[in-house]
């Protein structure tokens, strides 16, 4: 298994590992924020951010903190699975290799 070419069976289990991982991950993220939301407004979590019923502080508001909680997500989950990958293999993720 070489960093530099990789096979299509190390790039399936790469990618089968980033996406599962990142699936469970916003699901968890995005019902952590809802439940946020409920608990600092005492009431939901606007459903359209971009409908003209909701507020512009709400809307903007929204949009900010789930805007930030999924690159963060992203960024951990990412950095994870690869360092997962790389202490059962012992080598960089396909396409993360280092600088």
């Amino acid at each position: 298994m070489s960093d530099l070419n990789p096979t299509l069976t190390d790039k399936a289990k790469w990618l089968a590992l980033a996406v599962g991982s990142a699936f469970i991950a916003s699901f968890a993220v995005k019902n952590l924020i809802r439940a946020g939301w409920r608990t600092v407004a005492d009431d939901d979590p606007p459903l359209n951010p971009a409908s003209l019923d909701t507020d512009w502080n709400e809307a903007i508001t929204w949009t900010v903190i789930t805007g930030i909680a999924a690159g963060l997500t992203r960024l951990v989950v990412r950095r994870g699975a690869a360092a997962t990958w790389r202490n059962v293999t012992g080598t960089h993720p396909p396409g993360l290799e280092t600088q």
